[in-house]
């Protein structure tokens, strides 16, 4: 397994001008007004709908253009052309190619550490893998297109290949979507375990002074965490079945 990291430029734009992202660089700022003045009705499209179905749209623009006409192509095409975008662009690039080098850094130990803590096997083929900006926030698992949408700030060391693990087992464990359960147990697996073991040192739901994981998960995460430290002293692990033995014990 590797993945494969691709910049692709509508996407990227779509992400950088979405209202609820923050403004990366003042020059962004001025460009995003104008367009939200002149297209209000797509980039409030644009807005409502979740990332991961925006590029999924681009990649198969045909229901865009359907609803919004030429806006799209001209939206695109204006701010494909923007020197806004251009450095944009410039920067993702470089951010794409650190966001390279970090995973080629880590790939041998992942690729030992993730089978091992999850009990999975790891796909054969490449995931694609779409970044954008490091100033704006990003992380979700196209499940469609077997695919991850990337791009975040490095709050702590090797912070980009651990939360690129959390979204792979997304892909892994498709059928358990929407188990508030299973994903305790990714950011169990790769917020908290494979973080320390990439890093050589930690502490669970906590790196420099952060919290680490989703408030709203951590309430689970420590109610489980003494039968998960024994589940990684098994030899035969499997999270599908770890799953199973959690939820029966949270019934109680």
């Amino acid at each position: 397994m590797d993945f494969s990291f691709v910049i692709n430029k509508p996407y990227l734009l779509v992400h950088a001008l979405n209202v609820r992202q923050p403004t990366p660089f003042p020059e962004w700022k001025i460009f995003k007004q104008g367009i939200k003045k002149e297209y209000p009705e797509l980039v409030k499209y644009l807005a409502d709908h979740r990332l991961y179905e925006v590029l999924f749209l681009y990649l198969n623009a045909d229901k865009l253009v359907e609803e919004f006409g030429g806006d799209v192509e001209q939206l695109i095409k204006r701010g494909l052309s923007h020197k806004a975008f251009e450095q944009l662009y410039r920067e993702t690039e470089k951010y794409c190619a650190f966001v390279e080098r970090q995973w080629k850094q880590n790939k041998d130990l992942v690729l030992r550490e993730l089978p091992a803590i999850t009990g999975l096997t790891l796909p054969s083929e490449d995931i694609t893998v779409y970044i954008t900006h490091p100033a704006l926030r990003n992380g979700v698992a196209l499940l469609r297109l077997n695919a991850i949408c990337w791009g975040h700030p490095e709050d702590w060391k090797n912070y980009t290949t651990v939360y690129l693990c959390h979204e792979l087992l997304h892909i892994l464990t498709i059928k358990q979507r929407d188990s508030e359960v299973m994903h305790a147990i990714i950011e169990l697996a790769c917020d908290n375990e494979l973080r320390i073991r990439l890093n050589g040192m930690g502490e669970y739901f906590n790196e420099g002074g952060k919290q680490v994981g989703h408030s709203e998960l951590l309430k689970i995460e420590k109610k489980i965490l003494l039968h998960w430290r024994k589940y990684l002293k098994d030899d035969k692990k499997d999270i599908f079945e770890f799953e199973k033995v959690v939820k029966h014990l949270l019934k109680k």
